[in-house]
């Protein structure tokens, strides 16, 4: 993947996030503030808070979406703070808990900031009044990350117990204590309302159904501490970021591992972001650069290709990025071969195999593509000789074959056989119960 373009802070990046009025956020270790147009990268505003993070493998600063507000954990990490942006001074502050606090987080809703602790306990403070509004059910250890649907309904904690909590904010009730994980679990993120994921110290990802508490699957092939996690505004992907400097991704439908090392760093990932409009992954490290890059890099080649026809240089393509699989281009491609399958088949059970080589000839020089024309072409080799048996009634060996040949199954030579078998059962079965009718029938 090639960078599109790059800033250098000189102090690791804890936070990238892009608002609501399209501004870019970065904050660094000592809590300095910076807001850039996302798109000159030019520094529009600002502040330092103050505040340093020997510690920020967990959320330790947090941004409301309409950017408003900002929250971070103090220096020492015995209290969270809540600071209006504008003014940029302190208006609440949370130091209920009994030992440090381990991550803030202001919900998706920008109504409360929540705070975990050591002690296991999860504190919500209303971002209006600065007051305690609730606190979430207990863990027996320190509470590591917090998480919200995009609704605002649903919370969700990852702690050292070994335990996921969820909570339904919506009618303040707990949900589910989930218990799968077999070590501490260190990190949380919404896929959508109805799911979410959850990855412990030993690597292992579990991705839950919400409603109803269940594992849906397990994400295979992370061999690394992940630092971060993103999924993309569309629910498609998700991004891992990995103290040893990888981006995995995963597709989310099927949860397919896409890329192992999307991108590789000498440095660990510290922050993720996404832009929704330009489709670029901001990526921030510990070394204080932040690396914008586009996911769907190599689609304006991809419409050239398509435009000649160049199937077969399309599909290399999506090898050098695997997301270009997922574009609606590529989905043309798709498109195209269901289609000239379906007519090259055709041609096939018309013994016309000119045709459908023919029509095959965009596709041929395709690796997946090829091996599939080729057994297609090897399983009609005989079907002329079907055709002679079904018509010349010898069925026995005309429904052996067919048996040989699952393939024959789905022609309409087959289907006219067994519509005419029905048939014949059927007024069999009419015959058989007459006096003297059995020999008929058979």
């Amino acid at each position: 993947m090639k960078e599109i373009k790059k800033l250098n802070f000189k102090r690791p990046v804890v936070l990238l996030k892009i608002l609501d009025n399209s501004t870019l956020v970065v904050v660094d270790d000592q809590t300095t503030v910076r807001f850039l147009n996302k798109d000159t990268l030019k520094v529009t505003g600002g502040f330092k808070a103050g505040m340093i993070h020997e510690r920020f493998k967990q959320n330790v600063v947090t941004f409301s979406e309409d950017g408003n507000k900002f929250a971070s954990i103090s220096s020492d990490n015995r209290e969270a703070r809540l600071f209006n942006t504008q003014t940029k001074k302190a208006i609440a502050k949370m130091n209920r808990h009994q030992g440090e606090i381990a991550c803030v987080e202001i919900d998706s809703k920008d109504r409360y900031m929540f705070t975990g602790g050591e002690d296991g306990k999860t504190f919500a403070v209303d971002l209006k009044t600065g007051k305690l509004a609730f606190t979430l059910p207990h863990h027996a250890d320190t509470v590591n990350e917090i998480a919200f649907s995009k609704n605002g309904n649903w919370c969700v904690t990852a702690s050292y117990d070994r335990k996921v909590g969820v909570f339904n904010i919506a009618t303040m009730t707990p949900k589910h204590k989930l218990k799968l994980h077999a070590s501490p679990v260190m990190k949380v993120k919404f896929i959508e309302a109805s799911r979410f994921i959850s990855i412990d110290k030993n690597s292992t990802a579990i991705v839950w159904n919400t409603y109803s508490g269940k594992s849906l699957a397990r994400l295979q092939g992370i061999h690394d501490d992940v630092r971060e996690m993103l999924v993309t505004d569309d629910g498609l992907f998700l991004f891992l970021g990995t103290q040893l400097g990888h981006v995995l991704v995963y597709e989310l439908e099927n949860y397919t591992l896409l890329a192992r090392s999307y991108m590789k760093f000498a440095v660990p990932i510290s922050s993720l972001a996404y832009d929704k409009q330009t489709h670029h992954l901001l990526v921030g490290l510990e070394d204080g650069e932040v690396i914008f890059y586009d996911i769907y890099e190599g689609r304006e080649k991809l419409k050239t290709l398509l435009k000649q026809t160049k199937y077969d240089e399309a599909y290399k393509e999506t090898e050098n990025n695997p997301l270009l699989s997922y574009t609606k281009e590529f989905k043309f491609i798709y498109d195209m071969w269901e289609k000239t399958l379906e007519k090259a088949t055709y041609f096939l059970q018309r013994g016309e195999k000119n045709k459908a080589l023919s029509l095959f000839e965009n596709f041929k020089n395709i690796p997946a593509k090829k091996t599939l024309i080729n057994r297609l072409l090897q399983e009609y080799k005989d079907f002329d000789k079907f055709i002679e048996l079904a018509k010349g009634g010898k069925l026995a060996l005309a429904y052996s074959m067919a048996r040989t040949i699952p393939l024959y199954q789905e022609t309409a030579v087959y289907k006219s056989l067994e519509k005419q078998w029905q048939k014949t059962f059927i007024q069999a079965q009419k015959i058989a119960i007459q006096p003297s009718g059995l020999e008929r029938a058979k």
